[in-house]
């Protein structure tokens, strides 16, 4: 497969990903309790006011808000969000998109840190090694594949 059919495959799997992290965030937001889910419509009030300035297409391509939607999409994920470590971050671009890969380091269940981990994200979307089962490690090695590569 050439590393353009490969970057294809990947591009429309990580839209089927966003899809599944989009119901994966309303199940949770379901589970929270009523005072809990009013102060985050109330944070997303805010966010969608500022995000109607004039600079905004500007700033979402800016690297460092790439790292950060890609840093708050993998910490929402985690048991103990303000926990997580981050190493080896790095950008590319690739056509419009720009893409985050680095490693993550989460607490478990328990509370001891697991070991870094490979990431990769685009447009605020995170896969983790985690993901292969519901998205198929072919699709997961070939995100890492994209990172390993620079």
């Amino acid at each position: 497969m050439t590393k353009k059919m490969g970057f294809l495959y990947v591009m429309s799997a990580l839209a089927a990903f966003v899809f599944i992290s989009i119901k994966r965030e309303e199940s949770r937001r379901d589970a929270l309790p009523p005072a809990q889910r009013a102060a985050e419509d109330s944070a997303r009030a805010v966010l969608s006011k500022a995000s109607d300035d004039s600079a905004k297409t500007a700033r979402e391509r800016s690297p460092g808000h790439q790292k950060g939607l890609a840093e708050f999409a993998l910490r929402r994920r985690m048991k103990d969000p303000d926990a997580v470590q981050f190493q080896n971050e790095q950008m590319y671009t690739r056509g419009d998109s720009l893409i985050v890969c680095g490693e993550y380091n989460a607490k478990n269940g328990f509370g001891a840190y697991n070991g870094f981990k490979p990431f990769f994200a685009m447009s605020g979307a995170v896969i983790t090694q985690e993901d292969a089962k519901p998205l198929g490690a072919k699709l997961v090695n070939m995100a890492f594949a994209l990172c390993e590569s620079r």
